[in-house]
């Protein structure tokens, strides 16, 4: 293309943008990504999960760049470590090239126009541009093989909000079912709480065994699991085991008298 054909390319597009009434750094091509705009990868379930949404849009990203498909992407991404919110070891994927030149084509971005501008860009090729953050992710860092994912905070904050509000308050059943899962259908788990011997004082190590025995009850009951809590008040112990060696703790003649009396 010569200067004057990207001239008038750009002309086209400003005119575009214009008669869109669009903020001046709106992203041309970019439309807002939603939950069902992702693409959908087996064993991941953005409602119940909101980590799997965010997962999926950095997969989307990796596979658009990278000869792999979106199920070798998503297993690689792992969540972060010292206030990295996720990150990708790209030597995993065993790829040709160096993890450089690997790293490059994930940070960049390819513009692809609608089909309705076809015709503006029929002489021209798309545009490669740097990293733009979107609703998902707002930074990407390259660390020598690593990639590190930082989210959208707000996206993030405001999907968390949704996501409880909608499973506490708006469920079919009517019941809270925020964190709650089906892994457990089936099975039974017996809790035991401290079970304290009342023949001594109560103290602090008998509340904190309680408060562990109720916490993990509810946790296997949000996961399915049938759940018998039980806190049984009256284990003697060494008071059982004083009195059964009793007739054996005085003099046995003493002991004969008094049972013939």
């Amino acid at each position: 293309m010569t200067r004057a054909d990207h001239k008038i390319v750009d002309l086209a597009l400003l005119s575009l943008r214009r008669s869109l009434v669009l903020p001046p750094r709106f992203p041309l091509f970019r439309r807002p990504m939603s939950s069902d705009s992702l693409p959908r990868i087996p064993g991941t379930d953005s409602s119940t999960c909101v980590f799997d949404a965010f997962r999926s849009a950095i997969a989307k990203r990796v596979a658009d760049a990278l000869p792999l498909t979106l199920e070798q992407a998503y297993a690689g991404v792992d969540y972060g470590k010292k206030g990295v919110d996720f990150t990708i070891a790209l030597p995993r994927f065993r790829l040709p090239g160096k993890t450089d030149e690997l790293a490059g084509k994930v940070l960049s971005k390819v513009n692809h126009p609608p089909p309705s501008l076809y015709p503006i860009f029929l002489t021209s090729t798309n545009y490669i541009t740097q990293f733009e953050q979107d609703e998902w992710v707002e930074s990407v860092t390259h660390d020598k093989a690593f990639l590190h994912f930082q989210v959208n905070s707000s996206s993030l904050v405001r999907r968390v909000l949704d996501q409880v509000h909608a499973k506490t308050h708006l469920t079919e059943s009517g019941e809270p079912e925020y964190g709650t899962n089906t892994s457990g259908k089936g099975k039974k788990a017996i809790i035991e709480y401290s079970s304290p011997n009342i023949a001594k004082s109560f103290h602090m190590g008998h509340l904190r065994s309680t408060i562990i025995g109720a916490f993990l009850a509810n946790l296997y009951k949000s996961c399915g699991w049938g759940v018998v809590r039980m806190n049984y008040l009256g284990d003697w112990g060494t008071q059982v085991r004083f009195f059964s060696w009793w007739p054996w703790t005085f003099d046995r003649d003493i002991y004969h008298h008094r049972s013939l009396a």
